[in-house]
This record gives C-alpha cells, sequence and structure tokens, in this order.
C-alpha cells in the first residue's frame, strides 16, 4: 500500500543543515528508562554515505517522530562509525552496526531487525529525510488499515519529481517504480492506493511477520 507523504532522499539535498533545527538533537537523547520497555516502532537506517548526511537524516527523523509521539529505537548500519555530536547525544536509543564492505545490503537489515523490539519495522535504506508528519500519516494510515502487509509512500527528489509512489509487477515479472519522472503533486499519486511492492527507501512492516518471511533475501545484491 502506498499513501500520500513525502520523503527527500538525504544524498540530494544541496543544503540540508538550513532546513533543520536544534530541538530534534534533544528528541533523540537518551530515553528515560520509566517509558515503555519495547518502542512501537523499531527504525532501520541503511546509510553507507557522509556521516553528516546520516546526522540530517536522523534529525529530520527524530522530528518526524516527535510530531508522531513515538516511541522508537533507531539501528544506524553504516559502513564506518557515525563520529558526531548527534550520534553521541542518542546513546541508548540508537544502536550503530558497522557492515563489511563485502556483505550484502540485506544482511545488515535482517540482523537489525533480529535485534529490534518495536512491534513495526520502518526501513529507510539510503539514509533518507522524512519530512515533519511523515510518520504520524505513516503510523496513523497503518492502524486504520488492517491486512496489510507493507506500506510506503512517495519518494520525491529535490525538484518535486518522483522517484517512486509504489510499484507495479507487470504479467511477465518485471517491476517498475509508479510514477518515476512524474511530478509528486500529480492527482494521480496524491490519494491512498495498493501497490504492488514498496522501496526500501521507506517502508513499514510488522515484525514478526518480516521475521516469519526470513527478511529480506541475503543472495541479492541490493534489497
Amino acid at each position: 500500500m502506498s499513501e500520500p507523504t513525502l520523503y527527500y532522499p538525504c544524498h540530494l539535498l544541496e543544503s540540508i543543515e538550513a532546513e533543520l533545527d536544534d530541538k530534534a538533537d534533544d528528541i533523540l537523547e537518551r530515553p528515560d528508562p520509566a517509558r515503555s520497555v519495547a518502542p512501537r516502532l523499531s527504525v532501520i537506517v541503511r546509510g553507507v554515505r557522509p556521516e553528516d548526511q546520516i546526522a540530517a537524516c536522523l534529525r529530520a527523523l527524530g522530528r518526524s517522530l516527535a510530531m508522531a509521539q513515538c516511541e522508537a529505537e533507531v539501528f544506524i548500519l553504516t559502513e564506518q562509525p557515525v563520529a558526531n555530536r548527534l550520534a553521541q547525544r542518542m546513546a541508548g536509543r540508537v544502536e550503530e552496526l558497522i557492515l563489511s564492505p563485502g556483505d550484502p545490503a540485506a544482511k545488515g537489515v535482517n540482523e537489525a531487525a533480529n535485534r529490534a523490539r518495536g512491534a513495526l519495522l520502518l526501513i529507510m535504506d539510503g539514509a533518507p529525510m522524512p519530512l515533519s508528519g511523515a510518520i504520524e500519516t505513516a503510523l496513523s494510515l497503518w492502524s486504520h488499515s488492517p491486512g496489510t502487509g507493507t506500506l510506503t509512500g512517495r519518494i520525491v527528489l529535490r525538484d518535486g519529481t518522483l522517484v517512486s509512489a509504489g510499484g507495479t509487477i507487470w504479467s511477465d515479472d518485471r517491476p517498475s517504480p509508479r510514477g518515476a519522472g512524474e511530478r509528486a503533486n500529480d492527482p494521480a499519486y496524491m490519494f491512498q492506493f495498493d501497490t504492488d511492492f514498496s522501496t526500501s527507501q521507506f517502508l513499514i512492516t510488522d515484525r514478526e511477520t518480516y521475521l516469519h518471511h526470513e527478511g529480506f533475501d541475503e543472495s541479492l545484491p541490493s534489497l
């Protein structure tokens, strides 16, 4: 299922710091031990890009989680430790998993999913930046859509064009992203609709179901 929330891939933004504020630092600080033991959401961020872009993703994620009033834990999958102030302040809420250069992308995601405690998984491949309100919208839609396997959103470039809004699998088993290259505000993509598959750039699914099906296929080179 696809829903109408926008997400900007972090690595396509040139001036991300101007769009962030320091409040996000506080959102992802060390959690209060008295709060819920198992969070509702486990977020898996896979980013092999420079750490400042991963940090920007985490700030945007923090703001979106705060708007959703959602308890969450975050796993960062990267080939290099994220040694920055934000990551240090998030000790206890965020766990880093260091990937080996030759490992398949799915291996780290599956490992994080096995460590996760949340009822839902949110997989963010490539460290995209969710806009404020994105997670709130996604979780609301999930709650009101029983039987949904996965949920995704519109992946949008900075110029307002779509990377995808879900995807279609044709009769010859050929997959293709829906709406690629189209304008994100096209009415054709401004409503909730079913889709054949969800992009790993933003994918919400039930954790138990994910683990029951043994996660992503680790024999494939990419997610």
